[in-house]
């Protein structure tokens, strides 16, 4: 999924001739319909290599990268563009499973966790961006996972949830999905949590 026009066609070029593969020009928000959105336009002016990943329903988050990009405001674009709700769009395609979601919705990202309905679904793992969220949105972020039986760990910029008891069945996504490094964290962090799952109720803390 990607809401902003020229990234959606360079996703689907890069992926171009791959099979199984579905490409939503729409974001995720509350409500289906059209929503104001910020990112920043397509330039060849000297930039940093990740100025286009920056796109947010928050203003105020594409603001915070003034420090890497002084002149940010004259290359902010506000854009209406097409939302679906995480419910819909899981209908749309009628899934019945979810191995990895990846969510990186520039402060957003607790949003679209609330949007979960895990008693319909529960994806095996969920790997989120906590940099733009507040501090009370990322300790809700882990309520919640923790509430539907996550354990998760911290790898930088990123929080990784999983399911404790789907690790062998998962085993062949994360190593062909994620990175070294946090593939170490997770495994490291999952020995230390299956001998206290035993024994307590306890879920994942950072």
């Amino acid at each position: 999924m990607e809401p902003v026009r020229y990234l959606f066609q360079r996703l689907i070029k890069n992926y171009h001739g791959e099979k199984n593969l579905i490409f939503e020009n729409i974001a995720v928000s509350r409500e289906g319909g059209y929503r104001d959105f910020y990112y920043l336009r397509e330039t060849n002016d000297p930039m940093p290599s990740w100025y286009d990943e920056i796109g947010s329903f928050f203003k105020d988050n594409v603001l915070k990268h003034e420090f890497a990009i002084p002149n940010i405001e004259k290359y902010i674009v506000s854009e209406k563009v097409k939302t679906i709700t995480f419910t819909d769009l899981i209908r749309k395609y009628k899934v019945k499973k979810i191995d990895l979601l990846h969510i990186d919705a520039e402060g957003y990202d607790y949003e679209i966790l609330k949007l979960i309905n895990f008693k319909d679904i529960k994806p095996g793992m969920i790997l989120f961006e906590h940099r733009h969220l507040c501090d009370g949105d990322c300790k809700k972020s882990k309520s919640l996972l923790r509430e539907n039986g996550y354990l998760f760990c911290k790898a930088g910029i990123n929080i990784f949830a999983y399911q404790p008891f789907s690790f062998l069945e998962q085993l062949k996504v994360i190593f062909v999905i994620l990175p070294v490094e946090l593939i170490q964290r997770f495994v490291e962090k999952y020995r230390s949590k299956v001998s206290i799952q035993r024994n307590t109720s306890v879920y994942g803390e950072i």
